[in-house]
């Protein structure tokens, strides 16, 4: 798996969808989950005014994940997510 210090919010999510659909980028184009926080930002930029920033959307994606248990998402194990990074609102610097 490529190196995810070097990607952005933006790739994350692209990324996080696409393996969400199987690889398939034509899947994450037509995606019918609405109700999924990172559904605005799955092709990249939201042409429309987003309900929630990149940062708290992929919160809410990770919140969601972990049963909506907060603690949860501080401890995740799952560093091999695309939005792992980020899961905490701001890129993770060992402060956590």
């Amino acid at each position: 798996m490529e190196e995810k210090k070097r990607l952005n919010r933006s790739i994350s999510i692209r990324k996080y969808c696409t393996e969400c659909c199987g690889g398939n980028r034509e899947e994450v184009k037509n995606c019918i989950s609405v109700n999924c926080s990172l559904y605005e930002y799955r092709r990249g930029k939201n042409p429309n005014k987003p309900k929630l920033t990149k940062s708290k959307a992929i919160r809410q994606r990770c919140l969601n994940c972990s049963g909506f248990y907060s603690p949860d998402v501080r401890n995740c194990e799952f560093k091999e997510c695309y939005l792992y990074r980020y899961r905490m609102g701001a890129e993770n610097r060992g402060k956590i």
